[in-house]
């Protein structure tokens, strides 16, 4: 779910994400997944129907109150496209590798996992 999408000049848009943890370093940012997919949605002509070139990405760092805002290009889009439809792929056959690290003791999966049995 986009937190925010503001209008901005020559037909352009920035979507806002809210984050209320740390910032990351800047390569983690770059590579950030959730703002690719965001940007995918709202180049779709059934939602704001914008080129990538239109759409600019922001994380919005509640504690720092730091603003970071990014563009992607159209060669980035078409391996966030193929990682996507390689996560649903595994999805679908149920192929679901843990990996075991801190996070584990929030998972709502724990008592299911393979890596806990």
């Amino acid at each position: 779910k986009i937190d925010r999408v503001d209008n901005k000049s020559n037909d352009e848009i920035e979507i806002i994400d809210y984050k209320t943890g740390k910032k990351p370093d800047d390569k983690k940012l770059k590579k950030s997944l959730q703002l690719s997919i965001y940007a995918l949605a709202a180049s779709h002509p059934s939602l704001y129907n914008r080129p990538i070139t239109k759409i600019s990405l922001t994380f919005y760092y509640l504690q720092d109150m730091e603003k970071v805002t990014m563009k992607r290009e159209e060669g980035e889009m078409i391996q966030v496209k193929q990682d996507i439809v390689e996560t649903v792929t595994q999805i679908r056959q149920s192929s679901f590798t843990p990996k075991v690290g801190p996070w584990c003791n929030f998972c709502a999966f724990r008592m299911i996992c393979e890596a806990w049995q």
